[in-house]
């Protein structure tokens, strides 16, 4: 089982998850968190029970940009837990959408490697 977590500025994860629901419907076992009005501290102490809570399976990390608020956090916590952690810095919504269509069939390092690819095709010119 895989369980996610987006993180972003403001309301940034949550306008993604709301845009990605639009497109394939309503997704389950994930949970959005928000810098917006948080210490470094408040922040890791969510994503930390967000991890106890879901101690089974795969945890797929979503943050915004690397080297946000987030980033010291979420990687401190992906290094405690470097088999069952994956996280993927500066997603974008079909990151999101792909995610939420594959995280069923596929799993880990295949899965993050097919979003990688899936984010920078998205960018154009």
């Amino acid at each position: 089982m895989i369980y996610s977590v987006f993180l972003g500025h403001d309301d940034f994860a949550s306008s993604s998850i709301k845009a990605a629901e639009l497109v394939i419907g309503k997704q389950t076992d994930y949970s959005i968190l928000s810098n917006s009005l948080k210490s470094l501290d408040d922040i890791e102490k969510e994503l930390v029970s967000l991890v106890d809570k879901h101690i089974e399976g795969q945890l797929f990390l979503f943050v915004d940009f690397y080297g946000s608020s987030f980033s010291t956090p979420v990687l401190r916590i992906r290094n405690n837990f470097p088999d069952r952690i994956f996280v993927i810095f500066g997603y974008n919504l079909p990151v999101v959408i792909d995610f939420f269509v594959h995280k069923k069939t596929k799993e880990g390092r295949t899965l993050v490697e097919k979003l990688l690819s899936i984010g920078k095709g998205a960018v154009r010119e």
